[in-house]
């Protein structure tokens, strides 16, 4: 585990650069037909929507990158664990791969048409009741139906669900022991709604309004029977 630390910096330095991205960008997306506005009020709107929607572009690899990075890192402790060892050459092969689908992801984009005009009057005709004009200038991805478009969501479809899968596999002999566990800790939250008075005790304490109310109920039906 002596190389471990590789993976640890190469995990955290993508994450703080995944943070700073988002904290430039603090963007909203919002879906229209054909295609995809990026709305956003931080700072990189001050330099004007070609430098935001680049740092957006390098905010969606390096999401795919802490993901894939993290994997690795998974991936390197399952090696050591059934290999022993593992050769300085072989690290460096496992790191530098790990970033091939982030950076095919950040020049799909960059290959594709802008059209931000396109993106703006498609956003304000397919939502109309918005008040847009706090995000102006709208940029985004002109047509979602272009090739390098669906690459780049494909890339990101297949980080989302393969990634942790992947990591599933490897981990999967620590994922049954955790299993084993989960009994303990699910069984007393079942108590707590099947046995009357500690559902009536969270109630209490949580929403002291309803049990006020029942109490209201009660009373009036009790002396409705007593009339």
């Amino acid at each position: 585990m002596d190389h471990l630390k590789f993976y640890l910096y190469n995990t955290a330095f993508v994450q703080i650069a995944l943070i700073t991205s988002a904290y430039l960008t603090q963007h909203r997306v919002v879906p229209n037909v054909g295609s995809t506005a990026i709305m956003s009020k931080a700072a990189c709107s001050w330099i004007g929507p070609n430098s935001c929607f680049m740092v957006y572009i390098v905010y969606t690899a390096l999401s795919v990158d802490v993901a894939i990075s993290i994997s690795n890192t998974i991936l390197y402790r399952y090696l050591v664990v059934g290999l022993h060892y593992i050769t300085p050459k072989l690290i460096f092969i496992m790191i530098a791969c790990s970033h091939i689908l982030p950076f095919l992801l950040l020049l799909a984009p960059l290959a594709d048409t802008w059209d931000f005009e396109k993106v703006r009057r498609a956003t304000h005709q397919a939502h109309p009741t918005y008040n847009l004009t706090i995000y102006e200038p709208i940029y985004g991805f002109a047509n979602t139906n272009s090739l390098l478009f669906m690459l780049g969501t494909a890339i990101m479809a297949g980080g989302s669900y393969g990634i942790p899968l992947c990591s599933g596999i490897l981990t999967r002999k620590h994922l049954f022991l955790a299993m084993a566990s989960l009994p303990g800790l699910i069984d007393p939250l079942i108590s707590f709604y099947f046995i009357v008075p500690y559902r009536q005790t969270i109630s209490a304490i949580f929403c002291p309004e309803k049990r006020t109310a029942n109490k209201e109920i009660m009373t009036i039906t009790s002396s409705s029977v007593l009339s």
